[in-house]
């Protein structure tokens, strides 16, 4: 009695719910602390079973496995079940069992514990639901998520396929890890700018190529930030990896096409400046040639005037004085008149002060 006692009263002031149920499952005994879990009073669950306190469902699920063990005769332990409170919210158990034999070896029941695990549950979905939405949004993102380590090893996170080819399992079993994909050329560049941060908190961006699963070459983008702890010491990096190598063939036809519009302008310039030299000496050619034509037009016409006036007017003027009929004076008039029209225009473009002149004046 003495013995049974102080048990019971070592049941009573701890927090789980101690039990004791009868070969069919009803119980002959329940500590007080089946009133904090599921608002019943001791005395109100004696001769019930644990399904009374379960949603149909759940009370079949969980019959036919403690069946199993009432069968067998085997203990169980940690068996998370669905119970109705008293006020008909939801309590999740988690029950753990030993059977009872009497001294002949005959099974009798059950002995066991219940705890309360409706608050870690709610944790742990809590946990679940946030691991969903951060899987969700890190899958999301265009690029590799990773975590650095101060000795240059990583853990990546998501992306891993699409930047590099490798699986996250297949990286980050890789011996090196994302510092064997780096290319050749560019290993010294990054760790030399990647050592920066591990001395205070920063964030740099690097641009360099790797090599992919398949042998190829790609650049990519790292975008990184370090991370200490609350006493400063360096623990690693957080960053992002996207694959730019379109942008980078781009920037490059683009840089090509640019030298080749330039090479194409400076080709049309020379040929231009070649062209505009060559105009500007026929320009000069043609000048000396209207020059020269103008000025055997002058010529031309000096000796046109001087003839006339040596050659013809006095004849004329002979003729007119030598001819008696009217009719022949008018013509030699006309022919006169005509002839001093034709000389006129010419003598527009001589001196004023040579027309008119002797050869000795």
């Amino acid at each position: 009695i003495q013995y049974q006692s102080r048990y019971k009263l070592l049941f009573e002031k701890i927090s789980d719910w101690i039990w004791e149920v009868d070969h069919e499952g009803k119980y002959i005994y329940s500590s007080p602390q089946v009133k904090t879990i599921l608002g019943y009073r001791p005395k109100e669950v004696i001769g019930k079973t644990p399904f009374d306190f379960m949603p149909p469902d759940e009370a079949k699920r969980v019959s036919d496995l403690f069946n199993q063990h009432v069968l067998l005769k085997t203990p169980f332990e940690f068996i998370e079940n669905i119970n109705i409170h008293k006020n008909g919210s939801f309590v999740i158990i988690e029950t753990s069992g030993i059977p009872i034999f009497d001294p002949d070896g005959k099974f009798i029941g059950y002995r066991g514990i219940d705890r309360d695990i409706t608050k870690r549950k709610k944790v742990e979905e809590q946990l679940i639901e946030n691991e969903m939405k951060y899987s969700a949004l890190v899958n999301n993102i265009p690029g590799m998520v990773y975590l650095g380590f101060p000795d240059w090893s990583a853990e990546f996170l998501a992306g891993c396929r699409a930047v590099t080819g490798y699986s996250h399992s297949e990286l980050n079993s890789k011996e090196n890890g994302w510092l064997s994909l780096i290319h050749p050329d560019d290993v010294e560049g990054v760790f030399r700018q990647g050592s920066e941060i591990a001395e205070k908190s920063k964030e740099i961006i690097q641009s360099y190529k790797i090599i992919d699963k398949s042998g190829d070459v790609r650049w990519v983008e790292d975008r990184k930030q370090s991370l200490f702890s609350e006493n400063g010491d360096f623990i690693g990096i957080s960053g992002i990896v996207f694959d730019i190598t379109a942008r980078k063939q781009a920037e490059a036809k683009l840089k090509e096409y640019s030298n080749n519009l330039e090479k194409i302008v400076e080709n049309r310039t020379q040929e231009l400046e070649i062209k505009s030299m060559k105009l500007s000496e026929i320009n000069t050619a043609l000048k000396v040639i209207v020059k020269s034509r103008e000025r055997d037009k002058n010529i031309l016409q000096e000796q046109i005037a001087t003839n006339l006036k040596k050659l013809v007017f006095p004849y004329i003027k002979q003729l007119r004085d030598t001819v008696q009929k009217e009719a022949g004076k008018n013509i030699i008039k006309i022919l006169e008149s005509n002839l001093k029209n034709i000389q006129s225009n010419f003598s527009l473009t001589l001196s004023s002060k040579g027309y008119g002149l002797t050869a000795k004046e």
